[in-house]
């Protein structure tokens, strides 16, 4: 993989500076201002010495991006984005998805906080077509979604991946490579993701595509590990996800379906046996499955949305919490 990811960066840098001076560049991007007023939101005071029982609350916000957006010819387009996404006036600018109460919080998994001062990025990466070959390569931080969404949509802010797709006719298959946490660089404990994908197009506007998504968490750190793992012991857990979907229109229904079935197993996950009431430093193993229907039927003067939606769950007699 490192070879792989070595040659696709040479090939980035190369395209780049082939067309740098034939480049189309073109800035963009959008500034929005809201105000809000919040009438009876809380419970009870916070202070119970204050009169204000309604829980009244006011406040100016502020979103803006400012993308730039490279072309070179058909084969090297390049984007960058950054945000400062919903900021209350008044205070010191902090990046993304500010609460109400401007308090920053991170859109990276284990980052553990934002980062408060400047604003950050977005998107920040470039595709280009590999020369002689049906393949494109696009690397660096970029928005993802699998399928229609349900398992993998970070349409927010996006994932550090490589996509490396070829699309020939009417099919498009491609591999995608996700780091979606990098916690320590000499350690392997970081947290990856693959996916392998397919989309065909059957007719105007009618696709069926499948896709299998695997996360792998080398600390268990995914949530399942409830107390330390002996140091002779290796924790990691694996995650599959397996999708199909099928998107298009139906006579006056606009139908998005997508089902999807999960599978993995988390080693040496430490939880608790309801069973024997002890801890068990065995595997967990995990499963699930889901189907979501979206739709929506235009009329003349209205258009009527709907969804669907069915989940395994937890079994109702769970007793292993081992088993999920």
């Amino acid at each position: 993989m490192k070879k792989f990811v070595v040659v696709l960066a040479v090939a980035t840098m190369s395209c780049i500076s082939a067309a740098a001076f034939a480049a189309d560049v073109t800035v963009g991007g959008q500034f929005d201002i809201r105000g809000r007023d919040f009438l009876n939101t809380k419970a009870a005071p916070s202070n119970p010495s204050s009169p204000d029982t309604n829980g009244t609350t006011r406040d100016t916000q502020e979103r803006i991006r400012l993308d730039v957006n490279v072309k070179a010819g058909d084969d090297v387009k390049a984007k960058l984005e950054i945000e400062n996404d919903w900021d209350t006036w008044g205070r010191l600018e902090s990046p993304q998805a500010n609460g109400a109460d401007g308090v920053a919080t991170s859109k990276y998994l284990g980052a553990g906080g934002g980062n408060s001062g400047f604003p950050d990025f977005r998107e920040a990466w470039v595709s280009f077509n590999l020369p002689g070959l049906p393949l494109n390569v696009t690397g660096g931080h970029q928005l993802l979604q699998l399928g229609n969404g349900w398992f993998l949509r970070n349409m927010k802010y996006g994932d550090d991946a490589w996509v490396v797709a070829n699309v020939t006719g009417a099919n498009t298959a491609a591999f995608v490579d996700i780091k979606a946490a990098e916690r320590n660089a000499a350690k392997a404990d970081d947290v990856d993701a693959y996916a392998f994908l397919d989309m065909l197009k059957l007719g105007d506007g009618l696709t069926v595509g499948a896709d299998l998504a695997i996360a792998k968490d080398r600390k268990n750190g995914l949530g399942f590990a409830a107390h330390p793992v002996p140091a002779t012991e290796t924790p990691e857990t694996n995650l599959y996800n397996l999708g199909v979907n099928l998107n298009g229109k139906f006579g006056p229904v606009a139908l998005k379906t997508e089902v999807d079935q999960q599978f993995g197993k988390a080693k040496n996950a430490n939880l608790f046996s309801g069973a024997s009431g002890t801890w068990d430093s065995g595997d967990a193993k995990t499963k699930g499955s889901q189907i979501v229907v979206q739709g929506n039927v235009a009329m003349d003067t209205i258009t009527i949305n709907f969804t669907a939606a069915r989940g395994s769950g937890a079994k109702t007699n769970q007793t292993d919490y081992n088993q999920f």
